[in-house]
């Protein structure tokens, strides 16, 4: 009867192991580009939350007949995320009848600087109008 042989030498088992590190190398380059892509979500993310909670403010002191803002625009920072500005603006229409306000917000993570949002940067606004009798 002769020695069978079981198993793998050590030498397969690195060559195996060396050509799943080459085969997984490109995915392990794609990581940062995938942190970068998730962070600058959670940015448009919280750049939205501010937006909405800025309108929110606006609709419902026109919605239980507070006078609207004096002066009817602004802005402002809004953290986070860093850099993150905030503007408004409130019109108003008389209407037969009824008045109807417009609110505009927008907000922006400003990378550049300028005060100003550019299709280069994260961007949110929200529009509505509310009718008061």
């Amino acid at each position: 009867m002769g020695l069978v042989e079981r198993g793998l030498s050590l030498v397969e088992v690195l060559a195996a192991m060396l050509l799943v590190g080459i085969a997984l190398l490109p995915l392990f380059q794609l990581y940062p580009v995938l942190l970068g892509a998730s962070g600058q979500r959670d940015d448009l993310t919280l750049v939205g939350t501010a937006a909405t909670r800025q309108m929110e403010a606006l609709v419902a002191d026109l919605v239980r007949g507070a006078t609207p803002p004096d002066p009817p625009a602004g802005g402002g920072a809004c953290d986070p995320p860093p850099n993150c500005r905030l503007t408004w603006q409130v019109t108003r229409e008389d209407l037969p009848g009824a008045q109807l306000w417009r609110v505009w917000v927008e907000a922006w993570v400003d990378t550049n600087g300028d005060g100003l949002p550019s299709s280069s940067e994260l961007y949110a606004y929200h529009t509505t109008r509310v009718w008061r009798r």
